[in-house]
């Protein structure tokens, strides 16, 4: 899924340069990126006095290949005070995602992670994608996602964007355009408590549930095919974020 710079602006991005971090130990998350995620470790550089600001503040500044041209960067800050977390921000909020070419390679990064003892939440069904959830040793959570959208929803969520951010601006309320797409992910996660999914009064809401392997018809997209019956849902459709470079 990629998107087009907008005309006329004065200048165009080729992508994420890089994204940096703050970590404990940078020899430690290193090798932890290497052995958990296969990133290769490329470059660092490291300073007493901060080149932007000019501040005295040593650091060790190290570099990670993410694959495809993304650089993933840590900071070790050892005159600061222990870095924390935003205690007002839920901690499934901030995360770092990365692709992974298939769903078959996202079953695999899971056992993967979960045999060197990290606990690991998913798949998570999204619609579009597929995700697993883990922490790194400094409490940044990091996503894997495995896209498996078709064109034609790609497109639907980009004709209902503007709308959808508009409504949330007005109201605060989650907004029913694309509740299509988390009832894709809810019918294929029955939820192992039995609970019934609790259906949301909207206008917009237009997917009609039938019998087993019946379709649900979104306006302006195809249909798609329900492989069981709908009875029960796990609920949990979580925001994502990802590093792409701009081809």
């Amino acid at each position: 899924m990629t998107g087009s710079p907008i005309s006329g602006h004065p200048f165009s991005l080729r992508g994420v340069h890089h994204a940096a971090y703050r970590c404990k130990d940078a020899k430690q998350i290193v090798e932890w990126y290497s052995r958990i995620l296969g990133m290769e470790y490329t470059s660092a550089f490291s300073e007493d006095h901060v080149p932007s600001t000019g501040e005295y503040d040593p650091y060790m500044h190290v570099f990670l290949d993410a694959g495809n041209g993304n650089i993933l960067a840590f900071f070790e800050l050892p005159n600061q005070p222990e870095m924390g977390s935003d205690p007002n921000t839920p901690a499934w909020v901030k995360h770092l995602a990365f692709r992974v070419a298939s769903e078959e390679a996202l079953l695999a990064a899971k056992d993967h992670v979960e045999g060197l003892g990290i606990d690991v939440l998913g798949p998570t069904h999204h619609g579009i994608f597929k995700s697993i959830y883990f922490f790194d040793p400094n409490g940044h959570r990091l996503e894997l996602a495995a896209d498996i959208g078709t064109d034609d929803q790609y497109a639907e969520l980009k004709r209902v964007a503007r709308p959808m951010l508009e409504e949330w601006s007005r109201t605060k309320t989650a907004p029913q355009h694309a509740s299509w797409l988390h009832d894709i992910a809810r019918a294929r996660h029955p939820n192992e408590n039995g609970n019934q999914l609790m259906r949301a009064a909207s206008a917009r809401r237009v997917a009609a549930w039938k019998v087993a392997g019946a379709s649900f018809v979104l306006p302006r997209t195809t249909a798609y095919r329900l492989p069981v019956r709908p009875s029960t849902f796990a609920l949990s459709a979580l925001s994502f974020t990802h590093v792409q470079k701009t081809r």
